[in-house]
């Protein structure tokens, strides 16, 4: 038999060149996932490494005494805007009706929190014919409140007119006596007071020629008070 023939050196060449190509082709490959692979790792040794996390504290035997626990820290001031804020005004409404006052209406300055200094004036609605009535009082606070009740004791001087069938009488009384006040709430409370009352007469105008009458000099006095305190929170 004849053998085959080899191939023809520009064929052995061709297929040379063909093996260098596919090496230098895997040689690369090979590199490209060598990168891939040691890309993640650099980048986790350039992580600082996790803080360990605290001890634990030992316990503690038995009978041993135990650590005194922290005080609680107080709480900060409030600042002043706050507190001013917060303060009620040094002024109150007061409505009520009075023997003397009648149906009046009035407003009280208290120069602090026991005491104050009222101006009113009402009209109408009284036992007596009395028409127009104007006053000032002071009132102060005596001793500590008992249960839900303040005492304290008040001065008034009152000027009020009385007209009926026989006279017109302009007259000022001097009231002198005490008070008990309830607060309902921060801001509502209800005031009573009674008293002794001195009654000069000013002026008289007689109607008629067969009664001759002056006012009481002395009398009794009572009034009733619903006191509203302006301003707080």
């Amino acid at each position: 038999m004849v053998p085959f023939p080899a191939g023809s050196g520009e064929e052995r060449i061709s297929a040379s060149g063909l093996g260098t190509v596919l090496e230098r082709a895997m040689t690369r490959c090979t590199c490209a996932m060598l990168v891939l692979l040691a890309a993640p790792l650099a980048a986790a040794a350039e992580e600082p490494p996790a803080a360990a996390p605290p001890p634990a504290a030992a316990p503690l035997p038995p009978g041993a005494p135990q650590p005194p626990a922290a005080e609680p820290q107080p709480p900060a001031p409030a600042s002043a805007a706050v507190a001013a804020e917060a303060a009620p005004k040094p002024f109150s409404i007061e409505v009520g009706w009075g023997y003397y006052e009648v149906t009046h209406a009035g407003v009280a300055w208290h120069p602090n929190p026991r005491a104050a200094i009222d101006l009113f004036a009402g009209g109408g609605l009284a036992w007596d014919a009395k028409t127009i009535s104007a006053g000032a009082g002071y009132r102060h606070h005596v001793g500590p409140p008992f249960w839900t009740v303040q005492a304290g004791w008040n001065l008034k001087a009152i000027y009020w007119t009385q007209s009926d069938a026989n006279y017109d009488w302009k007259n000022l009384s001097f009231v002198l006596g005490a008070y008990v006040v309830r607060d309902l709430d921060r801001r509502l409370s209800l005031k009573l007071d009674g008293g002794v009352a001195l009654t000069a007469a000013l002026e008289s105008g007689r109607k008629q020629n067969e009664h001759f009458a002056s006012p009481q000099r002395w009398n009794g006095s009572v009034c009733l008070e619903v006191v509203y305190r302006l301003g707080g929170s």
